[in-house]
């Protein structure tokens, strides 16, 4: 697959946060969804083997990487390097989803 969308991996859940693999080839990179309605978040953890990069599609959120807390929004970056605590989201304002390269 050399084209995909964004918009067709967006599925929001009342329950929890979800996340839609789009693309992944092992050992290189990996590319996910994850989709947030207010007040749905992820807890704290790190990535050992892995920086990650997450690029905020629509909706707002706050992003702690470390002790930094950030609040962004669409075309926003966050870069949590290799082995930093991190909670990705934490949706305040509208739907949030956002891809993540690894």
């Amino acid at each position: 697959m050399g084209f995909d969308s964004i918009k067709a991996h967006q599925q929001f859940k009342d329950g929890k946060l979800s996340k839609h693999a789009v693309f992944s080839q092992p050992g290189l990179c990996m590319v996910d969804v994850y989709c947030a309605r207010p007040g749905q978040s992820q807890p704290v953890h790190g990535h050992e083997h892995a920086t990650k990069c997450y690029a905020v599609i629509e909706g707002r959120a706050r992003i702690t990487i470390g002790d930094e807390v950030r609040e962004v929004g669409p075309g926003d970056l966050a870069f949590a390097p290799l082995g930093k605590d991190i909670v990705p989201i934490d949706s305040f304002a509208g739907g949030v989803s956002w891809s993540v390269p690894n």
